[in-house]
């Protein structure tokens, strides 16, 4: 880690704020809670004493993948405030706040209260107590918590978080609480589209929750000799899902026998046509050829607004 140049970027996201929310790829915030259904899909897979490899973003895929039995978590971002991020999360979990205090730290109106920062600071490993120390004692309240500085956003109409985010319900929160000190991660700071190129392990699981939805992102450079001003949109985002698809491909060898890889989380399905992951023809004409098979669950909306929907998590599986 390198807490000099991060503290730089936190300067330039909170003191250019409304320059950031137009301008900065969606990739520079730290996201606080997940918007996917993560109870109901990893309920489908067996973690018990399992190595796992995830995107770290705002730390929920690891408290679940660790409350549910990961013995090893190696985690990556291409945003390396979400470590620091993690470790404040961990910290306050670590100090005995309970489940509404979290949340209240977290998530509700007076999130990031100083005082509260107080209590949990003596929690924080170094490179995150010398990060968050910096920033509380230069930035009011109101100057950390507004959206798109540094967090993308808050999901002030998601309060029932314990419904798809499996160690925010009372009983799993206490039972993480008790075994939270042993939970050590594996931080490596890098996009998806070079972390391979590491010195990686092999693993049980590995989680790429929705980086596909910046697929354009990720690989227009690569293409944009080859567009015109009259190339076709939908070319394009399939051209670069495409590129995604094989980049997973470099990943399948980083599986041990029977291990997942979990490509993609699509939000919801339907079946008409379409050159979206949305659509069952076009996922299956993108995925379904190369060995990977959708896992359906539950979709977010399903969860909250009671909608009859199911979202699916692309999903390959390297076989014995």
């Amino acid at each position: 880690m390198d807490i000099n140049k991060d503290l730089q970027t936190v300067d330039n996201l909170i003191n250019n704020r409304e320059h950031n929310r137009w301008n900065l790829s969606n990739l520079t915030w730290i996201y606080p809670f997940t918007n996917e259904n993560i109870k109901a899909f990893f309920s489908n897979f067996d973690f018990q004493d399992k190595k796992c490899l995830t995107i770290l973003s705002g730390g929920n895929f690891v408290f679940d993948m660790y409350l549910k039995g990961a013995n090893e978590i190696t985690t990556f971002d291409v945003n390396p405030l979400t470590y620091y991020f993690f470790h404040l999360k961990k910290a306050a979990i670590q100090a005995d706040f309970t489940l509404e205090e979290f949340k209240e730290f977290f998530l509700f109106q007076k999130r990031y209260n100083k005082k509260q920062f107080e209590y949990l600071k003596p929690y924080l490993d170094a490179e995150s107590y010398e990060f968050w120390d910096f920033i509380f004692k230069k930035y009011d309240e109101e100057e950390i918590k507004s959206d798109k500085s540094l967090f993308h956003q808050y999901y002030k109409g998601l309060e029932p978080l314990e419904k798809f985010i499996t160690y925010l319900s009372k009983e799993n929160y206490n039972i993480l609480k008790e075994k939270i000190n042993n939970l050590k991660i594996n931080f490596i700071e890098e996009d998806i589209r070079t972390l391979y190129q590491h010195n990686l392990d092999t693993y049980d699981f590995i989680y790429f929750s929705n980086i596909i939805e910046y697929a354009n992102d990720l690989f227009y450079e690569k293409i944009k000799n080859n567009i015109s001003e009259k190339t076709n949109l939908d070319y394009v985002d399939e051209y670069c899902l495409n590129l995604y698809r094989e980049l997973m491909n470099e990943y399948k060898n980083f599986l041990n026998p029977d291990g997942y890889l979990v490509a993609r989380m699509v939000s919801f399905i339907y079946d008409g046509p379409g050159s979206h992951l949305n659509s069952n023809k076009f996922r299956q004409k993108l995925f379904g050829k190369y060995g990977f098979k959708d896992v359906t669950f539950p979709s977010l909306d399903n969860i909250i607004c009671y909608i009859d929907e199911e979202a699916v998590g692309i999903t390959y599986q390297k076989k014995l």
